[in-house]
Parts: structure tokens; C-alpha cells; sequence
């Protein structure tokens, strides 16, 4: 598998930080107006593991403590970190990152690559 074909989050063990993805489908940023975004880090790839980390944002969720679509129209979303978030053992974690409507739960992180990876790094 080519380093391309993974989305590696990378961040620094016991670390408080904020993330920003775009969101695109066919090659052009989506409008996640009406779209809540689930993340998920679990500690097998396993689609019943139960989540490490739980973030779901929306345009109104507080970017300071879970994150929020910051720019809905540009595609884009913040994950916030807390430090309970990131204080694992160092190593690699599943990561999944869901697009979710009603009458939509579509797994997006393995539609734009094919392994999703949060990473917790040496200080």
C-alpha cells in the first residue's frame, strides 16, 4: 500500500490540539451544512469496537471541547483533542470518520483512502 492511500492523524501523546479536515466529494469541497461528523479511534479495526475517543460535530458544537464544521461551505470540520483524548500508549489506532444525516451513516474515511490511522507519538 502507497503512503497516499493512508490518513495518518498524527498527534503527540498526553497533547490538547485542534485538527481541520476538508471534506470532499469528487474532488470538490462538500457543503456539510446539514451533516454531523463523526470520529471515532478504537483499539481494533473492528466495526462493534467500542470508541477510545467520540467526537461528533456540528456548526454549532463547541470547537473549544468536541470540535465544530467551522466552514460548512468550504467542507471543512475541526476535531478538538483533549488531552484525555491523546494520553494512550504511544502507537497506532484505528480512525474512522463518518458522515452522518438522517437516513445517512456513511463511513468516509475509507472512501478517500484505504486505512485511517490515529497515531499517538513520543512527546
Amino acid at each position: 500500500m502507497a503512503k497516499q492511500d493512508y490518513l495518518r492523524l498524527c498527534i503527540k501523546q498526553g497533547e490538547e490540539k485542534n485538527v481541520s479536515f476538508t471534506i470532499k466529494a469528487d474532488g470538490k469541497a462538500m457543503d456539510l451544512s446539514s451533516y454531523t461528523i463523526r470520529l471515532q479511534v478504537k483499539r481494533a479495526p473492528l466495526e462493534k469496537a467500542e470508541p477510545i475517543v467520540l467526537k461528533e460535530v456540528t456548526t454549532v458544537t463547541d470547537i473549544s471541547t468536541v470540535g465544530q464544521i467551522n466552514q460548512p461551505q468550504q467542507g471543512v470540520v475541526t476535531f478538538h483533542f483533549l488531552k484525555e483524548d491523546t494520553s494512550f500508549p504511544i502507537g497506532e489506532y484505528p480512525l474512522v470518520i463518518s458522515l452522518v444525516a438522517p437516513g445517512v451513516d456513511d463511513i468516509i474515511s475509507s472512501q478517500c483512502c484505504n486505512k485511517a490511522i490515529y497515531n499517538i507519538c513520543e512527546q
